[in-house]
């Protein structure tokens, strides 16, 4: 029986920097005997280095789960794969409107690109996760085409489409 192992994605990679700086402070604290702190600060450098987010697709099973991983375990709730014909990467934003510290009013706009999992017949879509950055969903996106077999299309902030994968022909 031939099984495929789930895929996994990184969607956010370990903190290397503050591992880093828990194992220093942990090194600070065991040369000043403060054992309990030092012990501690090097549990959080461990976290710290070994923690990621995550997004796995098991297709043989139809699901997928946006996680954690801590120490080579993955943690997350399963989501039930829907059928799917394609994936859209859209341009999403919001225009916030809050009064400011004067009185006046302050604008922000918080912008992002919602990963989709498109389904036939229905409206609405399945959303994945979002990112703030372009090429990063991209890439996710074109992961989970690639390990669907279906066309990636992106939207931009203008609504206008592009193909940004081709789907895969099933007969190969």
């Amino acid at each position: 029986m031939n099984r495929k192992k789930p895929a996994t994605f990184t969607l956010t990679s370990p903190n290397y920097f503050s591992m880093a700086l828990f194992l220093g402070m942990g090194v600070f604290c065991f040369y000043h005997q403060l054992t309990p702190l030092a012990i501690g600060s090097v549990l959080l450098a461990v976290v710290a280095g070994t923690s990621a987010k995550t997004l796995t697709l098991d297709s043989h099973h139809r699901h997928y789960r946006v996680g954690s991983q801590l120490l080579g375990l993955n943690f997350g709730a399963w989501q039930v794969l829907p059928p799917t014909q394609r994936m859209v990467v859209r341009y999403f934003s919001d225009f916030i409107v809050s009064s400011g510290e004067g009185g006046g009013l302050e604008y922000d706009q918080d912008s992002r690109y919602t990963i989709l999992l498109s389904v036939p017949g229905s409206q609405q879509a399945a959303i994945v996760t979002s990112t703030r950055k372009y090429d990063h969903a991209v890439r996710i996106g074109c992961f989970l085409g690639r390990a669907l077999g279906v066309e990636v299309v992106g939207f931009n902030q203008h609504k206008q489409q592009k193909v940004l994968l081709e789907a895969e022909s099933q007969d190969a």
